[in-house]
């Protein structure tokens, strides 16, 4: 039997009932037809549900973080980048904590966090009309996840963003 998949994250409703239909327009990725099967007779298979449950955890925490980013008060008007880095350390001394640990314990995750993060980045340097190099985002990013995760210690806002400032200053070869 086909067990009903809800439409939600971008899904619409397939022509089968239950079935849904992923748009490339609506999400990332190319287009596909998603059912989900089960056997008569046969329970839900219990890791299954929790695997569900964390995909949603995870969701609605990118959810959460889109939020903050894009209505907070801006603190740093000058400095788009000044205040998604704001955001997210605040965002990571709260509920985000959980998906900073994803991103560097689960490296199949790892891609999927960081395509998010920065997308919701865009989003909000959209809304501020604020035009940055892909590469100085990318790099953004990846300092600010790697003092997030190894300075656990930092409790006030102005030296993790004066750590994120001096790590973006330094290049590599």
């Amino acid at each position: 039997t086909i067990v009903p998949i809800e439409t939600k994250w971008g899904f619409e409703k397939g022509m089968i009932e239950g079935c849904v239909r992923l748009f490339p327009h609506k999400i990332k990725g190319e287009g596909h037809f998603l059912a989900l099967l089960q056997k008569q007779g046969e329970h839900k298979n219990s890791i299954f549900e929790t695997e569900k449950e964390q995909i949603d955890n995870r969701i609605s925490l990118f959810w959460e973080f889109e939020k903050q980013v894009l209505n907070s008060q801006i603190l740093y008007p000058f400095h788009p980048i000044r205040h998604i880095n704001c955001e997210f350390f605040h965002f990571i001394k709260g509920s985000g904590k959980d998906l900073l640990l994803d991103f560097v314990m689960q490296p199949q995750k790892r891609n999927l966090i960081f395509s998010e993060l920065l997308f919701i980045s865009y989003k909000y340097l959209t809304k501020v009309r604020y035009d940055i190099d892909d590469y100085f985002l990318r790099k953004n990013w990846v300092n600010l996840i790697n003092v997030s995760y190894t300075n656990d210690i930092i409790t006030d806002v102005s030296s993790f963003l004066t750590k994120i400032d001096e790590a973006n200053k330094l290049e590599f070869n």
